[in-house]
């Protein structure tokens, strides 16, 4: 071994070995991203589906029984049809008859 060598292995301010410190840093930083990207597949698979459609249609739906809850703020109206489904719909504008 020459003296180059011998002086690396002896310095404990060598470069080499404070690169473990570089080494677990960059491992700890993969095993974040793995960890990250796993819980956003996770949130992505158990997103509620949601899908507008006509307020006779929303009806027909009713009236088949498809729709287990209905929740109606001002003019929107959501109906749940499933655990991971919802339709939402916009209740028409009712005019008065009567005109003061």
């Amino acid at each position: 071994m020459d003296n180059q060598q011998k002086d690396l292995k002896q310095n404990p301010k060598n470069p080499l070995r404070n690169n473990k410190l570089g080494r677990n840093l960059l491992i700890f930083l993969v095993i974040f991203i793995v960890i990250i990207s796993f819980f956003n597949f996770i949130k992505i698979g158990s997103a509620v589906r949601e899908e507008k459609v006509s307020y006779t249609t929303f009806l027909q739906m009713v009236e088949k029984d498809q729709i287990s809850k209905v929740i109606i703020r001002g003019q929107v109206i959501e109906g749940k049809v499933s655990d991971r489904y919802i339709v939402k719909t916009f209740a028409p504008m009712i005019q008065s008859l009567s005109r003061c």
